[in-house]
């Protein structure tokens, strides 16, 4: 059993998604808007953290959990 994307691939690429979409039903104007609005919420995860008062070292140790470079 795996949890791959495809059955060749489970690297976490928004790329990826876009080409596997379709096996899911989902367009692939659905899924373009789908990862903007993902990419929207992400970006604001340091006002989140202030708001929880997350410590300088806590943001520190989590910003990579949201990085988006493509």
């Amino acid at each position: 059993m795996t949890l791959n994307i495809t059955e060749d691939d489970n690297s976490l690429d928004l790329e990826l998604v876009m080409k596997v979409a379709q096996y899911f039903r989902i367009s692939k104007q659905d899924a373009g808007t789908e990862i903007t609005n993902l990419k929207n919420v992400i970006a604001r995860w340091p006002e989140i953290a202030a708001k929880y008062r997350l410590s300088g070292k806590e943001k520190d140790y989590m910003s990579a959990a949201f990085d988006l470079t493509d």
